[in-house]
């Protein structure tokens, strides 16, 4: 099983996602925390089903998009600078890529 098919569930495996949904509705859980929960839900089961990057896919397009990367490979120290600068704006909340949110 793919780990989409584990969290969103796949034919006669119901998937996790789907039973956290079932048994926060059983359990009759906190009206005002529930959009938070479902939220943070659907973060994970996008994420799993591939529409939302990984730190890994985003880490690729980044070099490959950069003007002086050559498809050589070689991750020059202006590539890896910017980099940096990229993830320190991220950290510090400056602005999250869109690639995170949705892609």
């Amino acid at each position: 099983m793919t780990l989409n098919e584990i969290m969103n569930g796949k034919d006669d495996f119901p998937g996790l996602i789907p039973l956290i949904h079932k048994y926060v509705d059983y359990i009759d859980y906190d009206f005002s925390k529930r959009p938070k929960i479902m939220q943070y839900l659907k973060y994970i089961s996008d994420k799993a089903a591939g529409k939302i990057m990984t730190m890994a896919q985003w880490t690729r397009q980044f070099v490959r998009n950069h003007e002086e990367y050559k498809n050589d490979s070689v991750v020059s120290d202006r590539i890896t600078y910017d980099f940096i600068v990229e993830c320190e704006s991220i950290v510090n909340n400056e602005g999250l890529p869109q690639a995170f949110i949705k892609s």
